[in-house]
Order: C-alpha cells, then structure tokens, then sequence
C-alpha cells in the first residue's frame, strides 16, 4: 500500500531585498499547523514545514516527493521566483523554471499554493507540466491577508470542501473582511478600492480536479493507476488487428446502412430513444446519473452494434470522469477456473495494474476504493461489461459476484455504474 500522502510547508522572509518584514508568517505558520492537525492524528495526512534556503528546500522535496500531495510557500515572491532565506539577512532565489523542475515529478501533487505577492506569472508553466491545481496571487498581497486567506482554505479542505469550494469560501471570507471606508472629518480614503477583484485566483483547468477532495487522498494513487491503465489498454484492443479495431470498420458500416434497416435497428450514435429525447450513448448513461437506479442494459442480435457503444462510451472517458472499465467477459470462460468469485478484481488487477495474480493487498485496496464515499455529481467508475452472450461455461460464480457488488455498492458504496 501507498505511504501516506503529505503536505509540505515552506515559510520564508527574506529579509535582505524585501521591502517589508512579514510579521504574520510566523502566525500562519502555527494557523496552518493547527488546521491540519486533525488530519495528522487520524492518519489521513502528514505535514512537514520547510524552513531555510534553496539546498534545504531541494532535500525536502527529494525526501517526500513519491509522497508529496499538497506544496504550500509563504513569502516574498513574483512572476519570476520565489525568494527564500539560507539565514537571517542572507535571502536566496528560486527561479520559476527550477520550481518546476522540483515539482514536476511527483506523482500525487494534486496542489501548489503560491501564497506571495505576484505570483500569476508562475502558474502557465506549472500547469504544463502537469501539475493539476495552482494557486497564486494577481498582485502584491498584505501578509495579515494572506494569512487569513490560507487558514479559510485549508480549513474548507479539511472540514470536506471541494478545492474549488474551499477557495470560494476564502475568497468570501476576504471580500467580508475588507475595511469600510475610514473618515475624518471631510476627508475619506479608503485602505482598499471595494471593487478590487480577489488577487488570489485557481488555476486548474480540469473540472474533476477543481471538485478533489482531501478525502480522495488516500485513493488517488490507486484511481491514476487505474487511470493509466484504462489508457494503455484501450490503446491495445484498439490496435490494428486486435477484435476492437473493427468496431471502427463495423460503425461505419452501421450508420451506412442506416437508411435501408431502420432507425432503431443498431445503436449508432444520436439515435437512441430516451423519454421522449433523441441522444447519444454518452447522453444516455448521463441521463441515469442523478436517479436511484444509474445502471443500464443494452440488448440486441449480433451487429447490431452493442459493442460499437461500448468501445465508444470507453473512448469518451478516457481523459474525463467517470472512471471507465472496460471488461470483457468472454475472459471468464478461462479466468473464471482460476477466479469464480472474483473474476471483475482479478481482471481489474491484470489488465488494468499490471498484476496477473490478484494479491490480498490489490484486493483489500480495489474494495476499499470501490466502497468509499463519492460526493461527485458523476460516478468514480462506469463498468463496461461486455458480452454477457459470449460466457460459455457455467456463469453462476459470475452471476454471484455480480450481485455481491450490486449489493455491495447500492448498500455500502457511491458512485459506481453498471453499463
């Protein structure tokens, strides 16, 4: 199993070129410690505070990096880099390219908080490298503010927020704390225009990264496996010569012959009959998401294109929530000697984590993704199960597991869906 995911904070003041002293960063420091606290005692998280220059900076991340989930810097900083301190008055630069570097790596980040002045210019570059969220700032920052600011944020994250909901609830937090305007005698003046847009500002181009929750931590390096692997195995059936290479031959077939055998004869795409609404494939199973029942039959002769949806449906999510999972249950006339009752795990490890032989870790770890809570709109995984007339030896064990899982995830678990 995966060591758990950390947080690594790094405070700096650099002192010898910044025009001001930082006097709430030590405060922050301790409000960020205290936030996160919870999430240390139950296990679900370690923080680790980075103090010192560029050298310190490097060994810390080499040390956490496999682990590394959330980067958090308070400081002086701009578009350019970030400004350290190796010791009182002798500050250090991180240029933004080598934060990069430094980042880029590490399998789990899902979050880098540039919390400093300026720090827009940064975030293009993280994000191309792959980084799923940044948050920096639009320009110079108060460091009371950006104290307060932070401390919302994780609070929200800790307490369930979305990473989209947490920042929105330290964006409002700094809107309703805004000075009203000050008066003496006539004159007025005002510390800050009201007007002034929020300089902190999420850049995360994903919808399914901005809905990330802490909770998910603990499952996320399993889901980017399964991720990956749905990836790399939808890219070998589909190949040249492989069976699913010809649902793109057998398609355009179907949709050819679409005049001549009838609308509703095969599924292409855009004509399947759905409450009154003509949809698509991806429509349809959409439709079923927010109702008590989500799974879906598909029923048909062979060619009528059962398996073109299938294949297409898997196409769809490759790089976008749910999860797909493709599964094709012709497997379990052999897999299913070895695996009677748990053929669906032992086929998720093989095709789709590179495991022929399903070990007590994989399976302990698949049942606790699959029976976790899911508070998302759209389901963790869409399982395609393909070819239900194609199981030639006895299908019971089969039959079984499958109810076990519909009981299973109907009872204990959310977010799973059945095509």
């Amino acid at each position: 199993m995966p060591e758990r995911p950390l947080a690594l904070l790094a405070f700096a003041d650099d002192r010898s070129t910044a025009p001001r002293i930082l006097s709430a960063l030590e405060p922050e420091r301790r409000a960020l410690m205290q936030v996160l606290e919870p999430e240390q005692q139950a296990g679900a998280l370690d923080v680790r505070v980075s103090d010192g220059g560029v050298a310190h900076l490097i060994r810390d991340l080499q040390d956490v990096r496999q682990r590394l989930l959330l980067f958090h810097f308070s400081g002086h900083g701009n578009g350019q880099a970030l400004h350290l301190e190796q010791a009182p008055g002798q500050g250090q630069t991180l240029a933004a390219p080598n934060l990069v570097t430094l980042l880029q790596d590490a399998p789990r980040l899902r979050l880098v908080f540039l919390n400093a002045c300026a720090t827009q210019g940064q975030v293009q570059a993280l994000l191309d490298a792959g980084i799923p969220a940044v948050i920096a700032t639009a320009h110079d920052i108060g460091d009371a503010r950006a104290r307060a600011f932070s401390e919302t944020f994780y609070r929200g994250l800790v307490h369930g927020a979305t990473l989209a909901g947490a920042f929105e609830d330290a964006r409002i937090q700094l809107e309703s704390s805004r000075p009203r305007p000050r008066v003496f005698q006539t004159l007025t003046w005002e510390d800050e225009d009201p007007q002034t847009p929020c300089p902190w500002g999420l850049y995360c181009p994903n919808q399914a990264d901005k809905d990330w929750r802490l909770a998910d931590a603990p499952h996320d390096a399993l889901r980017e496996r399964l991720r990956a692997g749905t990836r790399a195995y939808y890219a070998r059936e589909t190949a040249p010569g492989r069976r699913l290479h010809l649902a793109q031959f057998e398609e355009m077939l179907l949709t050819e012959a679409a005049p001549r055998r009838g609308a509703f004869d095969f599924l292409p795409e855009n004509l399947i009959g759905f409450e009154g609404q003509q949809l698509g494939r991806r429509e349809t199973v959409e439709q079923l998401w927010g109702r008590d029942i989500r799974h879906c039959l598909i029923i048909g002769e062979g060619g009528q294109g059962k398996t073109v949806s299938m294949v297409k449906l898997w196409e769809a999510y490759l790089d976008a929530p749910p999860l797909p999972l493709f599964i094709a249950l012709n497997d379990y006339n052999e897999r299913g000697k070895r695996h009677p009752e748990d053929f669906l795990l032992a086929y998720l490890a093989d095709r789709y984590l590179g495991e022929p032989t399903l070990s007590e870790a994989t399976r302990a770890a698949l049942q606790q993704w699959l029976r976790s809570p899911w508070p998302h709109p759209y389901p963790k995984a869409i399982l395609l199960l393909d070819g239900f007339n194609e199981v030639t030896r006895d299908p019971s064990g089969l039959l079984h597991e499958l109810q076990r899982w519909r009981d299973d995830f109907e009872g204990r678990a959310e977010g799973v869906q059945f095509v």
